[in-house]
């Protein structure tokens, strides 16, 4: 038996590679102010709204079952109105992705989603956000938009092995590697509103 000189283990692994954390989340308190969170839901409801869908065996996405996710969406493109929001976040997920992720990333590859709960009961089980179709996602974001005493439930949680919950507040945005597994808990009372995006690269390896 050939006794190796170097550690298995040892595959020249960078330094950032080594120091990269994909098991956590990113956040940023109130980065949208009240009044921001206002122009965003108003400039959001001018899109057209649509039943909420998950990823179906091919590359098409199917609509969803109320057992998996209950909810309605619109679709944000970048226009003369929008492209602030892309801006701010783009400039957030820079700042997270240098600190903590340190994934390769080239930018936006879809549009925003505006996701609307509305109603005792609306949510999102368990998923990933990378999928059929969808596998050049490597940073989701979510900016919570409604005020937390406007609804009962509906935390956003983040699985790494260990169930996180992210902030509540209004105007938060929180970003974590779209590997992870995250589910918004169903309403109690009230109505939850949140942008939802995601920064592409290339494909995992």
């Amino acid at each position: 038996m050939t006794i190796l000189d170097e550690p298995l283990a040892n595959f020249g692994l960078t330094a950032q590679e080594e120091n990269k954390d994909l098991l956590s989340y990113y956040w940023f308190d109130s980065a949208f102010s009240p009044v921001d969170c206002s122009q965003i839901i108003e400039q959001a409801q001018s899109f057209p709204q649509e039943g909420a869908t998950v990823f179906g065996e091919s590359d098409k996405a199917e609509q969803a079952s109320d057992e998996i996710r209950k909810s309605t969406v619109r679709w944000m493109t970048i226009t003369e109105e929008t492209r602030w929001i892309f801006e701010n976040i783009q400039n957030f997920c820079v700042e997270a992705n240098a600190t903590l992720f340190k994934t390769d990333l080239t930018g936006f590859g879809e549009s925003i989603q505006y996701t609307e709960y509305e109603g005792k009961g609306t949510h999102y089980g368990w998923h990933p956000d990378i999928g059929p179709g969808k596998n050049l996602r490597k940073l989701s974001v979510v900016v919570q938009l409604s005020d937390p005493s406007d609804y009962e439930g509906g935390e956003l949680e983040i699985n790494s092995g260990n169930i996180m919950t992210a902030p509540k507040n209004q105007g938060a945005v929180i970003i974590f590697p779209s590997i992870l597994l995250h589910r918004v808990k169903p309403l109690i009372t009230g109505n939850r509103y949140s942008l939802v995006s995601w920064v592409s690269g290339p494909a995992w390896r």
